[in-house]
């Protein structure tokens, strides 16, 4: 009897996981592209001051 309503919670654990992994890859990508920027920056800042 509870087949159905068991495999209701199984697939909206899965859509859950799913945007969970999605708000994770979004927050890994946006701390990297942010780091990435800041070194860029430094490393520009530290050319300059040293070339000049």
């Amino acid at each position: 009897m509870t087949q159905p309503a068991q495999q209701k919670e199984d697939s909206l654990l899965q859509v859950l996981l799913q945007e969970y992994g999605n708000a994770v890859e979004l927050y890994t990508n946006t701390i990297a592209v942010t780091y990435t920027r800041i070194y860029g920056l430094l490393a520009i800042h530290g050319a300059i001051t040293v070339g000049f």
